[in-house]
Parts: C-alpha cells; sequence; structure tokens
C-alpha cells in the first residue's frame, strides 16, 4: 500500500456572507447537525457535481428558505477537521423572507461584527474569517 492512498480528499464547502442594513445574517446551528448550537455563518458542504455557486445557492434554500445571488467568493480558508472552506459574499433578493428548517437551524439573526463575535459558542472558522476581515485581508463589497 503506498502512502497517497492514505490521503483523504479535501472535502469542500461554501460559506454565505449576507449583509442586510450593515449586519450579518447568523444562524445557529440545530441539536441535529455537526457543532450542533454553534453560531457561525450559513453554508455547508459542496456535492459532487456543484459549483461553488450552485452549493451557496442550495444551501441558503435548504437552511433558510432564502434566495440568493452569489457575488464573489472573498476568501477561503482550511478547517482543523479538512475542509476547504470557500467564503462568498451574497445578495439577498430586495424583498425576501427568512423561514429555517428547523433540522439544520436552530436561531437566526441579524448581528454587527460585534455582536457576532460576543456570541457563544462560535465556530472558530468564523472567529478567522472575522479576525482576517478586520486585518483588510479583503473586502466585502
Amino acid at each position: 500500500m503506498n502512502a497517497s492512498s492514505n490521503v483523504q480528499p479535501t472535502r469542500k464547502a461554501v460559506v454565505a456572507v449576507a449583509m442586510h442594513a450593515e449586519k450579518l445574517l447568523i444562524i445557529r446551528r440545530s441539536e441535529y447537525v455537526r457543532a450542533p448550537h454553534h453560531f457561525c455563518f450559513p453554508g455547508g458542504g459542496i456535492e459532487a457535481g456543484e459549483t461553488h455557486e450552485e452549493a451557496i445557492i442550495r444551501e441558503m434554500k435548504e437552511e433558510l428558505t432564502l434566495d440568493i445571488q452569489p457575488v464573489a467568493r472573498i476568501w477561503t480558508s482550511k478547517t482543523s477537521s479538512g475542509y476547504e472552506l470557500n467564503w462568498w459574499r451574497v445578495n439577498l433578493a430586495e424583498e425576501f423572507s427568512i423561514t429555517p428548517n428547523a433540522q439544520e437551524v436552530a436561531w437566526w439573526g441579524w448581528c454587527t461584527p460585534q455582536q457576532f463575535l460576543k456570541l457563544q459558542p462560535i465556530l472558530s472558522s468564523n472567529q478567522e474569517f472575522m479576525k482576517a476581515w478586520s486585518n483588510k485581508e479583503f473586502e466585502i463589497v
């Protein structure tokens, strides 16, 4: 057996960064998903054959019954559990409503960056994103 056969393929995921009235869309994960009860941006895994854009549209529909328009990938990071996270700025329709899927989302709301960082527990990947943003490693346009 050669060493390369032990290498797991990188799992890829998308994360939606949606803003409304200068606040970020944040969710609290339900008890039924990975990292239960953690606060984070909405998003999830990219399925086989999906583009990033298709995955972020699907995830927002699944989690929040929300139609969005992907704008641009703004940042990429890697988690300690081996996920490549692709952070996408997304736009909401001018008129929108949010209906969370209780199997995935226990709570949702709009938070300023300062409010978001005070929530506990927060996913470490989201803390890293907020730090990179505050360090001006990218812009959210």
